[in-house]
């Protein structure tokens, strides 16, 4: 297993596009200011997306990192 690097806990399963029930979808993040990218590092919604995305969710890892692009 990767590390993980966040606490917040991981979704049951990976949500697929165009095969998932819509109702299964991740809810929708909210939007935020522009981000120091030196913090980047330390910043939960980063890390929680490198925990998604290492454990195989591609697409919760997309949804946790939208707002900070």
């Amino acid at each position: 297993m990767p590390p993980r690097y966040s606490t917040r806990p991981l979704p049951a399963a990976p949500y697929l596009p165009g095969v998932s029930p819509r109702d299964q979808r991740p809810q929708d993040t909210e939007r935020r200011e522009a981000i120091d990218l030196d913090a980047l590092a330390a910043d939960d919604d980063f890390r929680y997306g490198l925990d998604l995305f290492n454990q195989g969710f591609p697409w919760e890892a997309h949804e946790a990192w939208e707002p900070l692009w």
